[in-house]
C-alpha cells in the first residue's frame, strides 16, 4: 500500500503520472490522510466546490488516519534537518504526512524534493518520487 502526498494527487488526478500509479489508485492500493486532505483544501475555491471535490477525492483513493501524537517526532525531525542545513525543506505538514506513511507501514509517494530532505535524517522511511522512478 502506498500514502500519497499532495504532489503525487495531483499529478494522478491530472493524469501526469504513468502506470502502474493510475492503476494502483484504481485497485485502492494508493491512499490519502489528513493533512494531504488539509493541503489541498486550499484548491477548493467556494462553499459549493467542497463537497464535489472532496467527494471524488474519496472514490478515488484510500484514507489513513494521522497518527493522533505525534508533535515529538515532528520537532525531532526538524531538529535533524537543521543540523543538516535542511530545515527551511520540508514543512511541518510534510513531516506529518511522512510520519503517517510510516505509522501505517505505507510506502510514500511524492513529487517533491522537501521528502528526499526528510529522508536523508529518517532513511527508514520507505518513499518513492513517482516523478522519476516506477516500483
Amino acid at each position: 500500500m502506498y500514502l500519497a502526498d499532495t504532489s503525487a494527487v495531483w499529478r494522478l488526478l491530472r493524469g501526469q503520472i504513468q502506470d502502474p500509479w493510475p492503476r494502483h489508485v484504481a485497485q485502492g492500493l494508493v491512499a490519502i490522510c489528513p493533512p494531504v486532505e488539509s493541503e489541498l483544501m486550499v484548491s477548493v475555491k467556494a462553499d459549493r466546490d467542497y463537497e464535489p471535490f472532496f467527494a471524488v477525492l474519496g472514490r478515488t483513493f484510500t484514507w489513513f488516519p494521522a497518527p493522533n501524537s505525534l508533535w515529538h517526532d515532528v520537532l525531532a525531525i526538524q531538529r535533524d534537518l537543521v543540523a543538516i542545513g535542511h530545515h527551511r525543506g520540508p514543512s511541518p505538514m510534510d513531516i506529518t504526512i511522512a510520519l503517517t506513511a510510516a505509522a501505517h507501514r505505507l510506502t510514500l509517494i511524492h513529487a517533491d524534493a522537501d521528502f528526499e530532505a526528510i529522508a536523508k535524517v529518517r532513511p527508514g522511511l520507505a518513499m518513492i518520487r513517482v516523478d522519476q522512478q516506477n516500483p
